[in-house]
């Protein structure tokens, strides 16, 4: 079938659309407010904890180090303040 509409991430969509070859027959219309981005891992996994912390890790040096603010350029993305799991 053919595609009418998508509702995806503002940097998903404006990546697929510069990467396709012919162009696809969509064009970007328009976006919501700034969405904060979320990760979860399966409480299943035997190092979730090392795994989030690994991550947590990461993205307190990517922030002070510039990383997130290039990342947040080159890709269009509106950095927003982070919010402690489960609010």
């Amino acid at each position: 079938g053919r595609l009418d509409a998508v509702i995806e991430d503002r940097a998903v969509v404006r990546y697929a659309l510069a990467r396709r070859d012919p162009r696809p027959e969509l064009d970007e219309v328009g976006s919501l407010r700034p969405t904060a981005i979320s990760i979860a891992l399966s409480s299943k996994r035997a190092d979730a904890t090392m795994v989030a912390e690994r991550i947590d890790r990461w993205i307190a040096t990517a922030r002070t180090d510039g990383t997130l603010e290039e990342l947040a350029r080159r890709y269009e993305i509106t950095l927003v303040e982070p919010t402690p799991a489960g609010e």
